[in-house]
């Protein structure tokens, strides 16, 4: 679209982007149990908080960020966390961004508005299982327009948030994912039998000859089949699980029963099957009913490693709260499940933008950095969405955003556009607005003969495939787009006097976008397209 037949946008839009440790715990030995039953809640005149009451805390937090917007959901993991959703969506990858847009895309709008998009209701099954380096948590899950379903989320958790995160499935809700029962019932069903009677052969059957058992609760450590098949014989101060049955989940929807999940690193079963988390109820010596939830690695049929978390409430009626270990939860605080809110749409061209932490003075400087792609004849940018978010330090990992996507972020710090007048906005917002629409503009409408000749000019090679953009040199592109649509060089952070540099960024910008900058270098000759670019 030429400068002559340009729309007026009527809409908004968004910057550019500028160790996994685990919790140290104290392993001790559960045998100690305290007595046989256990308020579960502080003794009267206590005010003191039940052990752990912070780790359900967090649960309790992430669920309910889990409601308003995978941008509140996004502050509960770490920057590196690693994420294997490959039993739901396929997805495996390292990073908070690509994980919370993986989540967004998955919820692409079912209408205008801003609710059908960028949330699930999430309900706990029951009290989060435990470990002081991590935790399970089975869930019910609902998003509009998907049928409810229930998982167990896997987490290894430190002060920095979640740094691992597995999916498993329940079995008994599986259905969607074609799962066929008679396939994993057997694995689940003889684990449950095996530790049940402590019969060592049965046991030594199901694990591989280097398998492992920990629990970090009461300070276990097995290695082998052999040690782990005595250990299972002497009872539950040793690791066994005598007299234990499958735990059972209450009926919703339909649904409910037998209480195991499933890992898949596929859609083909058994083969792609990777690890189960089966729930179990056992009494110990003293007579105390625990809940402990075993996560099982596997390899083909058999158990490579187990892992043991406890459900906390059970701990807490079993164990005197001053034998109960610290853990990730003394030193992790819930993020604020609010901070971001869906609060209004707006139309650009008739298509409807979702806004985050939106009010009307925000939406002026939005709608004022589309105008300015509009004013030199190039495709408006249209995003999905647009949060306002703080303006700190690389904010789209923080936040959770992915560069270029089709969700973008502006900075909230600016209350709004000058009674003059958005064009007297302090020159950083404007300078942000232009720059992370310049990004979404390369990625969504930029020609990629132009972006090609662009990347071979810099000597940097394309690798992506016709429909995406590479991430080295997307950044560059964006900035001479950003700067060709911006104010004049002397307001812009970046500028450019007179001279060659000046007229070189204003050939590249004609050459990514067949139009000339906003203001010409002062003492320019008429603009050349730089060698090699697309005519």
């Amino acid at each position: 679209m030429r400068s002559a037949d340009r729309a007026p946008t009527e809409g908004p839009s968004t910057w550019r982007r500028g160790p996994i440790v685990a919790v140290a715990a104290v392993a001790f030995a559960l045998a100690a149990c305290g007595p046989a039953a256990r308020p579960d809640s502080p003794a009267p005149g206590n005010t003191d908080p039940p052990w752990a009451a912070a780790a359900e805390d967090y649960v309790a937090a992430l669920h309910e960020a889990s409601g308003t917007g995978f941008t509140n959901v996004a502050q509960f993991y770490a920057e590196d966390v690693e994420v294997d959703w490959r039993g739901l969506l396929g997805y495996q990858g390292t990073g908070r961004a690509p994980f919370a847009q993986v989540l967004r895309d998955f919820l692409q709008p079912q209408g205008p508005g801003p609710d059908p998009r960028d949330r699930v209701e999430v309900t706990g099954d029951e009290p989060v299982y435990l470990s002081p380096e991590g935790a399970i948590d089975p869930q019910w899950v609902h998003a509009e327009g998907f049928p409810h379903w229930s998982h167990a989320m896997i987490w290894s958790i430190s002060p920095e948030g979640i740094v691992a995160e597995q999916y498993a499935g329940a079995a008994f809700s599986a259905g969607y994912a074609g799962l066929d029962r008679e396939q994993v019932d057997p694995l689940a069903f003889s684990y449950v039998q095996a530790w049940s009677t402590g019969d060592p052969s049965l046991i030594g059957s199901l694990y591989a000859e280097e398998a492992t058992v920990t629990d970090s609760m009461g300070g276990l450590a097995l290695a082998g089949g052999d040690e782990i098949g005595r250990a299972a014989a002497a009872g539950w101060s040793s690791g066994g699980l005598l007299g234990a049955t499958l735990h059972q989940l209450p009926i919703v929807a339909g649904d409910g029963g037998d209480a195991y999940y499933i890992s898949l690193a596929g859609g083909q079963l058994p083969e792609d099957l990777v690890g189960i988390v089966v729930l179990m109820d056992v009494t110990d010596e003293r007579g105390c009913r625990r809940q402990v939830a075993a996560q099982l690695d596997l390899e083909g049929p058999r158990i490579t490693r187990e892992q043991r978390f406890h459900r906390v409430d059970s701990l807490r009626q079993c164990v005197e709260a001053d034998l109960l270990p610290g853990g990730w939860w003394d030193s992790v605080a819930p993020p604020d499940p609010h901070a971001f809110t869906s609060s209004a749409t707006t139309d650009v061209l008739a298509v409807p933008i979702t806004l985050w932490n939106h009010t009307p003075r925000r939406e002026h400087l939005l709608r004022w950095a589309i105008q300015q792609f509009a004013d030199a004849g190039l495709p408006p940018p249209i995003p999905l969405s647009v949060t306002f978010v703080p303006f700190d330090r690389d904010p789209w990992d923080r936040y959770g955003f992915v560069p270029g996507s089709r969700d973008l972020i502006l900075p909230d710090t600016w209350t709004g556009c000058p009674e003059a007048g958005c064009a007297l906005w302090p020159a950083a917002a404007r300078e942000a607005a232009i720059d992370v629409l310049a990004r979404f503009w390369v990625m969504d409408s930029a020609r990629r003969e132009a972006l090609k000749a662009f990347a071979a000019r810099r000597g940097l090679a394309w690798t992506a495939g016709e429909s995406e953009v590479d991430e080295p040199f997307a950044d560059e592109a964006a900035q001479v787009v950003a700067w060709g649509l911006a104010d004049p060089a002397s307001t812009w952070s970046d500028p450019f006097g007179p001279g060659p540099a000046c007229r070189a960024r204003a050939a590249e910008f004609e050459a990514l976008t067949v139009a000339p900058p906003r203001s010409a270098c002062p003492g320019a000759d008429p603009l050349a397209v730089p060698e090699g670019s697309a005519s």
